[in-house]
């Protein structure tokens, strides 16, 4: 599956961790359809690759409502979670440092590690910024406090479109159908 596509399944209650981070930091992204090239998730893909950021384990991770948070970090170490993050001449430096930190941290609670270590890649000199985080300064409780809340948005809405989708447009009147073809 490309980073490009949406992992929610509300009827599961499951969400992945990308997503509800995204979620949280930047709802109306979230809401728009992603926007990322084939040649671009590719390219990253490589990256990853390259960094040693070919992890395959997941995790999850519960949160009290019931919505269960899946993803892969991107290296797992025994003392740390690593998030990297291609930055390209048009990326939003900050947002992109933002969306891995909390990744991380979300990664790092899954698997009782406390360390969340973010590296910026720079694609156009090759450059690497290295940021570290302790999970606690990342202040959980209040990031999963606008999690849960968001998600419970989105089940709303849900709901809601199901409550409009039960009116449909009213029956034809096919007396006036037939005074019509007999003029």
């Amino acid at each position: 599956m490309s980073e490009a596509q949406r992992t929610i399944r509300l009827h599961k209650k499951t969400i992945g961790i990308r997503d509800a981070v995204e979620l949280v930091l930047n709802p109306a992204e979230f809401l728009a359809p992603p926007k990322v090239p084939e040649e671009i998730l590719r390219e990253n893909l490589l990256i990853h690759h390259a960094m040693g950021c070919d992890n395959t384990e997941s995790v999850e991770f519960k949160l009290k409502n019931g919505w269960l948070l899946r993803g892969v970090p991107d290296a797992w170490h025994q003392d740390k979670i690593v998030e990297l993050k291609v930055v390209r001449p048009h990326s939003d430096r900050d947002k992109l440092l933002r969306l891995a930190a909390f990744q991380g941290m979300i990664y790092a609670l899954a698997a009782g590690i406390s360390k969340v270590e973010v590296w910026l890649y720079y694609a156009m000199s090759g450059d690497t910024q290295v940021y570290t985080f302790e999970v606690d300064d990342l202040q959980p409780g209040n990031f999963f406090n606008a999690v849960e809340h968001n998600l419970w948005v989105l089940q709303q809405l849900q709901k809601l479109n199901l409550e409009i989708a039960k009116f449909k447009e009213p029956p034809e009147n096919k007396l006036s159908m037939r005074a019509v073809k007999f003029r």
